[in-house]
């Protein structure tokens, strides 16, 4: 009986030290205060980064996407 608590002993070790705290928010409400050890996701960062790169994109899928290959095959964003 004893010697099965030694055996799981080591399987969970390894949890507690991979254990740790991130902060899901969005950019509307940034943390004040934050421990620099936590990171912080921002749940819209993915939706404002397509805004920055290809503007404001039609609710259409086939038009979506050929204004998305419009900006893509574009000079400046060969640049990017």
């Amino acid at each position: 009986m004893k010697l099965r608590h030694f055996i799981l002993l080591p399987a969970l070790l390894p949890v507690t030290v991979l254990a740790g705290s991130v902060l899901y928010t969005d950019s509307q409400h940034l943390p004040e205060n934050l421990p620099p050890d936590i990171p912080v996701v921002l749940l819209d960062g993915p939706e404002r980064l397509q805004t920055e790169m290809f503007g404001q994109l039609s609710a259409d899928p086939e038009q979506a996407a050929a204004q998305a290959r419009q900006v893509m095959t574009s000079p400046q964003w060969q640049c990017k």
